[in-house]
């Protein structure tokens, strides 16, 4: 079984994704391919595009359970819903015990973004050298913000948290369920800050877990 891992990130992943979900409701197929796992990772809470795409695709996956397409390994060419759209938790095999921080649901789950970058760092219990080259990085403001809502336009914020992808639970999951024949897919813009470290930090992650693996970008 082949599947695609779609990668949305920030705003324009989310929407892209949206759009794709309602090509697959209309019945285009997705040449080998048997199903699709997408992986929204956007830490703006309050970002609408986002929540608009998770509410669809949970909508997709009933719509889809009450339909009951073609049984699995027989051709879903045209069909309404016929592909199959899973979430990353979902792949875990019969009697595989999956960790329990890698939630059911269809986005990453950032931690630490209810806490401004300062205590996010930890900052007073950094050493001074390293104190002293946190504020030359960033300035009062910038270590005083809530990260709730994103980065606001700020790489040199986004490069630190981001890299909490790197070691996280989801990506050890998806590291161990990624197999031969599957594909991975990177959304993003090329504007935004969060996007292009998300999608730098994701992609070099996957090139250095899995070398053999086919990804591509837009």
């Amino acid at each position: 079984m082949s599947t695609l891992y779609i990668f949305g990130i920030g705003g324009t992943g989310s929407r892209v994704i949206r759009s794709l979900t309602m090509l697959l409701a209309a019945g285009v197929e997705l040449k080998n391919c048997d199903r699709v796992v997408p992986i929204i990772i956007d830490p703006d809470a309050t970002n609408g595009d986002k929540q608009r795409t998770i509410e669809l695709l949970k909508t997709y996956q009933r719509l889809r359970a009450q339909i009951k397409p073609a049984a699995p390994g027989a051709s879903t060419a045209g069909q309404f819903f016929g592909a199959d759209i899973q979430t990353l938790a979902s792949l875990a095999r019969p009697g595989e015990q999956r960790d329990t921080r890698v939630k059911d649901t269809f986005e990453y789950s950032f931690s630490g973004m209810e806490e401004p970058l300062r205590d996010y760092l930890r900052y007073t219990s950094l050493p001074v050298e390293s104190q002293y080259l946190v504020d030359l990085l960033f300035d009062p403001k910038s270590l005083d913000e809530n990260l709730k809502v994103g980065f606001k336009g700020s790489p040199n914020v986004g490069s630190v948290v981001l890299n909490q992808l790197v070691d996280s639970p989801e990506f050890q999951f998806f590291g161990n369920e990624f197999r031969a024949g599957d594909r991975i897919f990177f959304i993003s813009s090329i504007f935004g800050a969060r996007a292009r470290r998300a999608s730098r930090c994701c992609s070099r992650t996957c090139a250095t877990a899995m070398p053999t693996c086919r990804t591509s970008s837009c």
